[in-house]
């Protein structure tokens, strides 16, 4: 049996937890688009990133803009798909 080859894209997320913001750049560049066609599909319509917040027993969407008023939808009609904790980048 031949060994698999190894997966580019292991490498560069390797290279990432090891401090190379570089490796990072590489990737969102190659899964940024294909990533979004598929949310896009998922959701059915363009989607955006907004800060969730739950007040008076009620979900608020907000975004970065403070120009936009908050979105508050019908909670049964509400689908989270992710949620991000935490982004670091480091610029040298």
């Amino acid at each position: 049996m031949e060994p698999q080859p190894r997966d580019p894209d292991v490498d560069r997320m390797l290279a990432f937890c090891a401090g190379d913001a570089g490796a990072f750049d590489q990737l969102f560049e190659r899964w940024a688009g294909p990533l979004l066609r598929y949310l896009e599909r998922m959701v059915g319509d363009e989607a955006t990133v907004k800060r969730l917040r739950i007040r008076r027993k009620r979900v608020e969407l907000h975004a970065e803009n403070p120009d936009f008023e908050p979105i508050v939808p019908d909670p049964r009609e509400l689908t989270l798909l992710g949620k991000v904790v935490e982004v670091h980048r480091r610029l040298d």
